[in-house]
């Protein structure tokens, strides 16, 4: 008769039951499918995130309000000033018993030649580094959305698998408990047990507390008042990594984008400047009294004397120059920039998909494998609580490290979006 105790008897087969659905659940655990062709993933839930972050984040009714502002600043550029009405007394101080010689004059200052539309010109291109700055801000936006929600993604599937550990965990505090009570086990073998539920316990309130924060960071980057409500149990999907031509992806870049139009804008500006040599002029006319109710029509030209405009105007034109050379240095540091990102994502890229491989199609079955052998053992009564234990918390680690490598080839995939020039998902295009 099985001296086994009835406890210990009841609680093993429900271990090795547990252990071996575990076992099966990784086994048949998928590798993600993430081709270079791969079509973009079915993101309903995420999609309507990054619809919502376009039109309520803070930072972009920022850039929208900055950009409002530029191109109604257009339409007061450009402009004449205003007439100036000048009146002309003649003989101030008259002798003799004459009448004061009054002669009413409109005088219209005219800028130099081009300068109006050196004016206007600055103006369109404030309006154009507004709007690559929008556009900048909706591409950095998204893509720390898509790596928000793979961290919200990852978090959520973490608090999954540890629960299920923790089932797993509580089992074998038993069964070490009843290995003790019936003779089979020993003291440090239930001590063991016991330290290693703590431990779990404890990466579970880690992951309740990496949970809220993703949450949160969410909210935040939607911005929208209420909070929205968060997902949960979403699928994360596979987001394309497409082989870019990195020549192009250089090209697309929104922050070169912001470079050349401030490089733009400046070169505008340097040529406003220069356009300032140029004098200014003013055309005048107005009415003069004659004897005999009788009046003539006076009309007068001035020029400007720039006699020490070139002091001024110098200076600011050597700034000008200056601040071009700036600002196109700016740019080429961004092309730099960007190449290095995309080698970098290419490389991580490649790394990620490596690893996903080793970990679905190699190390997870040989630890399905060394379980069933220790299950087997464990059912003839030969096996050893610990090894079982020790395998079974394997299992979820290298489960844990799979879902991980899943949320962060996802976010490769979103940054590799933020080169696209026709990005599927938002944009002010």
């Amino acid at each position: 008769m099985d001296s086994t105790p009835l406890r210990h008897r009841w609680i093993r087969p429900r271990l090795v039951a547990l252990g071996l659905a575990l076992a099966s659940a990784l086994a048949a655990q998928p590798e993600p499918a993430l081709p270079a062709d791969a079509p973009a993933a079915t993101r309903s839930s995420l999609v309507a995130f990054e619809r919502l972050t376009l039109i309520a984040a803070p930072g972009l009714r920022a850039a929208r309000e900055r950009l409002a502002a530029a191109e109604a600043r257009l339409a007061g550029r450009g402009h004449l000033p205003d007439p100036m009405l000048e009146v002309e007394v003649m003989d101030a101080l008259p002798t003799g018993g004459r009448p004061l010689d009054v002669r009413p004059m409109v005088r219209q200052p005219l800028p130099g030649r081009g300068k109006r539309a050196a004016e206007r010109a600055v103006a369109a291109a404030e309006i154009e580094v507004a709007r690559a700055e929008l556009a900048l801000a909706e591409r950095m936006l998204l893509a720390e959305l898509r790596a928000a929600w793979a961290e919200h993604w990852r978090a959520e599937r973490e608090r999954t698998l540890l629960g299920e550990a923790h089932e797993a965990m509580d089992l074998l505090v038993a069964d070490a408990d009843a290995r003790l009570a019936g003779g089979a086990g020993s003291l440090g073998e239930a001590l063991a047990a016991r330290r290693r539920l703590r431990r779990h316990e404890l990466e579970m309130e880690d992951a309740d507390a990496a949970f809220l924060i993703a949450v949160s960071r969410l909210a935040e980057l939607v911005g929208s008042e209420p909070p929205p409500a968060m997902p949960h149990g979403v699928e994360l999907g596979a987001m394309p990594l497409p082989d870019l031509d990195l020549a192009a992806a250089v090209a697309a870049d929104p922050r070169l984008a912001v470079a050349e139009a401030r490089a733009a804008l400046a070169a505008e500006r340097l040529a406003a400047i220069r356009l300032e040599r140029r004098p200014d002029w003013a055309v005048a006319a107005g009415l003069r009294a004659m004897e005999g109710d009788t009046t003539e029509l006076i009309v007068g030209v001035g020029v400007e004397l720039p006699i020490l405009r070139r002091r001024r105007v110098e200076p600011e034109i050597a700034a000008a120059e200056r601040e071009l050379a700036a600002v196109r240095a700016e740019a080429d540091l961004v092309r730099r920039a960007s190449r290095g990102e995309l080698e970098r994502l290419y490389a991580e890229r490649f790394r990620l998909e490596a690893r996903s491989r080793r970990l679905a199609q190699g190390l997870i079955p040989e630890l399905v494998a060394g379980f069933e052998v220790e299950r087997a053992a464990l059912a003839g009564g030969d096996g050893a609580l610990d090894r079982a234990a020790m395998l079974l918390e394997e299992h979820f680690v290298v489960r844990l490290e799979l879902e991980r490598v899943r949320a962060a080839l996802f976010t490769v995939g979103g940054r590799f979006l933020f080169y696209l020039p026709n990005d599927p998902d938002g944009g002010s295009r």
